[in-house]
């Protein structure tokens, strides 16, 4: 508070200065690769900071219950020669909450490429890290 003790009131519901704010990074160095095909790894790290914020809202919206919310959600996935993405899942979770890990995978499921991959199909594990912005 700010010491004017006047009640603020805000068209649609909650104070959103109070809302927690979280941020995530993709830690690039622990991406593991593998599959047949060829693909540009940028491309995919692309694609997650164009869907920065929806992956932000998985987060935030679970550290309203627990400000303390933290950890790494790896995130499994193959992409076709087609440029669909599938067989996504959380590979690892230390977060301790599902939902974030379950709302992040469903964003990575949207995903498409364009053009895909060459010979064959690639899969990848990306390590999101959330933590709270103090």
């Amino acid at each position: 508070g700010d010491g004017t003790g006047g009640q603020q009131r805000v068209e649609g519901g909650a104070l959103t200065e109070s809302a927690p704010r979280g941020r995530f990074r993709v830690s690039s160095n622990d991406v593991e690769e593998g599959g047949s095909g060829e693909f540009d790894q940028q491309a995919v790290v692309r694609l997650i900071q164009s869907r920065r914020s929806a992956i932000q809202a998985c987060y935030e919206r679970e550290l309203r219950q627990n400000p303390t919310l933290q950890g790494r959600v790896a995130v499994a996935m193959t992409i076709q020669e087609s440029g669909s993405v599938s067989g996504v899942r959380a590979a690892e979770n230390s977060t301790g909450s599902d939902a974030v890990a379950s709302c992040v995978v469903r964003v990575v499921q949207g995903f498409r490429f364009s053009p895909g991959p060459e010979g064959g199909s690639v899969s990848y594990t990306f390590p999101f890290v959330f933590e709270p912005q103090g």
